[in-house]
């Protein structure tokens, strides 16, 4: 299988958490790109913290071509599934 990692943020001080893809991988978002997986397949992790800065230093930014159902996922056009947020007032 073909690494899932790409890069990673402050790569030079901290080393990027890289695991092939796989059916159940888990992915976190961030700011409109993909990070992850979190572990080689559909493993249980724990003690991941979630803040952005923290997921974004841990794992590599997702590549898309090396998971199939990650790549439909963000390429998904839910508009028609899915309702308008209704107006704040």
């Amino acid at each position: 299988m073909r690494a899932n990692a790409t890069r990673c943020r402050n790569s030079k001080r901290r080393r990027c958490s890289t695991f092939p893809a796989g059916p159940g991988s888990v992915y976190f978002l961030v700011n409109g790109v993909s990070y992850g997986p979190a572990a080689p397949g559909a493993n249980v992790v724990k003690d991941i913290a979630l803040a952005p800065d923290a997921l974004t230093e841990k794992f590599a930014q997702a590549d898309l071509t090396a998971d199939d159902d990650l790549a439909r996922v963000m390429t998904a056009d839910a508009s028609s599934v899915v309702p308008p947020a209704a107006p704040r007032e």
